[in-house]
């Protein structure tokens, strides 16, 4: 880990940011899942997702 506090700021930053872009990520996917329980990849194409 970087030893300057300027450093780990950004650091905290970037992972702020990566975990932010996997929540976002993953809620469609997750919405999609609740309301079409038995989908699989084929069902979530014909609705035009892209998440899979």
């Amino acid at each position: 880990m970087p030893s300057t506090p300027a450093a780990r700021s950004r650091v905290r930053s970037l992972l702020g940011q990566l975990w932010f872009q996997v929540i976002v990520a993953a809620v469609p996917g997750i919405a999609v899942g609740f309301a079409f329980p038995k989908a699989g990849p084929e069902t979530a194409q014909r609705l035009g997702s892209s998440r899979w």
